[in-house]
């Protein structure tokens, strides 16, 4: 089959029209990501890798604004720089493949929710959430507690639904593993169920963490909760934590505490 001049130039016009707006995300991207806490730990090699990181990802995704939200590019840079913080030190770039759309209501939102009874019972209900992260499906994201958390403990909520994504790689849902290497596995298994332990008897008996006590309810959420800390909180974490911290350090292969002052 012969293609055509015409076939030829749409697809050099399609790949230069990509490239510079791969570059105006990107320099846009340098007036939105320095409201970041980490930005300034940044060294230059990491913030031009993830200035890059960020504009693909924002590219790459189908954004929707719901329940009226018009969402603006730096709203979607903004959610895009702290997902890259979780893959920022990994030496390939992975852009959440699984995840086609992001989808970012207003405020906290009302999803249906189905609890099995057994014997063919079930439980309808509805629950007003932050967030939520679907395997293969999109993340939903409330923008107010992007920009402004409401909570004691260190809080990234899209850290925290993109660490469900990270969890999900490893067999198609949130467990609480992540795809670690299988000589860790074990390692990672112990930690984790001794952390969590550590944790709801600090929450049990009203003693702060820097875990939010959410992470008691299932190892997912103890997963993503830790992950947030982890790049909130370094310093905290790995003083109460120190082994979770270290095996967090070993997953994410890069050190939180080199991008956020001790507090």
């Amino acid at each position: 089959m012969t293609l055509d001049w015409n076939f030829w130039n749409w697809f050099d016009w399609s790949g230069t029209a990509r490239r510079k707006r791969l570059r105006l995300l990107q320099q846009k991207a340098e007036h939105v990501l320095p409201v970041m806490q980490q930005w300034d730990g940044l060294n230059s090699a990491e913030r031009e890798k993830l200035l890059r990181w960020v504009a693909e990802f924002s590219d790459r995704k189908n954004w929707e604004g719901c329940q009226g939200l018009q969402l603006t590019d730096a709203m979607k840079l903004l959610i895009a720089g702290n997902a890259g913080l979780l893959v920022l030190g990994w030496k390939e770039p992975f852009f959440f493949p699984a995840v086609l759309t992001v989808l970012v209501h207003p405020t906290s939102f009302v999803a249906a929710h189905r609890t099995s009874l057994g014997s063919g019972l079930h439980l309808e209900s509805q629950t007003q959430l932050e967030g939520q992260a679907w395997h293969r499906g999109p993340v939903i994201i409330s923008w107010t507690d992007v920009i402004e958390p409401n909570r004691g403990t260190p809080h990234n909520l899209v850290v925290h639904e993109f660490a469900h994504q990270l969890d999900m790689l490893n067999g198609g849902h949130a467990d609480g593993m992540p795809p670690v290497p299988v000589s860790r596995e074990q390692r990672w298994k112990q930690i984790t169920r001794q952390s969590m332990a550590h944790l709801k008897q600090l929450c049990e008996t009203g003693n702060y963490s820097i875990l939010d006590c959410y992470g008691c309810e299932h190892p997912s959420e103890f997963f993503a909760v830790s992950s947030e800390a982890f790049f909130e909180a370094p310093h905290d974490l790995a003083i109460e934590f120190p082994k979770l911290f270290e095996e967090l350090l070993a997953f994410y292969e890069s050190d939180p505490r080199n991008w956020v002052a001790a507090s």
